[in-house]
């Protein structure tokens, strides 16, 4: 028997699907029945992504972390090997290099821009950004962005769980606009693992099931009245 698309995604979706037997899988020229109308509304998110730490931001952590999070510029400087001071107590002799001065101020700036250590004066002070990446060997760098939230136009939305577009529909969002941000500064916080919201938790909940897969997005808010009807093109079974 041919039931309804819209009965079987009143049910449980995936059981469903895995307990039918395949009687007409629709093709690319069936534009009219793999329409599936969407409203999209346009939704501001905050998400993370974690990286690969580069060897100078490795070598700088972890000495800044071996030495209780906080060393003056100069010792910081001077453990790394840069002449940056005379010290005629050393044998060798060391004397300062205005050169190597500029070259270890270069190397701070990357890791000062993904907020992996702060300047306090004359000291470099290890972040939490930056005792995260020592402990699990990667970085956390956070975004704001933008994407398109989607709702089922036709079809009555179950608000007791999210609507499954990426797993079932191969349908998912786009991140657009996305733009690196201060996580001290916008978020106010030293906790690297950002809670979600109680108030923030359905709509999150649901980009998170029509966003890629290991999307990291833990606040959001939709756009008032910013809204389309878009039809995707999915395709369709009938069991």
């Amino acid at each position: 028997m041919v039931r309804s698309l819209n009965a079987i995604l009143m049910k449980t979706f995936a059981n469903k699907i895995s307990e039918s037997q395949l009687i007409y899988k629709s093709q690319l020229s069936d534009s009219a029945l793999r329409a599936w109308p969407l409203k999209k509304t346009l939704c501001k998110i905050y998400l993370y992504e974690d990286k690969p730490c580069s060897d100078i931001d490795k070598i700088i952590c972890s000495t800044l972390y071996y030495h209780g999070g906080k060393l003056a510029a100069d010792d910081l400087a001077t453990i790394l090997g840069f002449n940056v001071k005379d010290n005629d107590e050393s044998d060798p002799k060391r004397y300062k290099d205005d050169a190597e001065i500029c070259i270890f101020n270069k190397l701070l700036e990357p890791l000062i821009e993904d907020e992996l250590i702060s300047k306090e004066n004359n000291k470099i002070v290890l972040t939490s950004l930056g005792d995260f990446s020592v402990r699990e060997g990667k970085k956390r760098l956070f975004y704001e962005a933008e994407c398109r939230y989607f709702e089922n136009f036709s079809l009555i939305n179950n608000d007791e769980a999210p609507f499954p577009f990426r797993d079932e529909l191969s349908v998912t969002t786009t991140i657009n606009n996305k733009k690196k941000i201060s996580y001290y500064k916008y978020l106010q916080s030293d906790d690297v693992d950002p809670q979600i919201k109680e108030d923030d938790k359905a709509l999150v909940d649901s980009l998170l099931e029509q966003m890629p897969l290991n999307t990291k997005v833990f606040s959001a808010s939709l756009v008032c009245n910013n809204f389309q009807i878009e039809s995707e093109g999915i395709d369709v079974i009938h069991i």
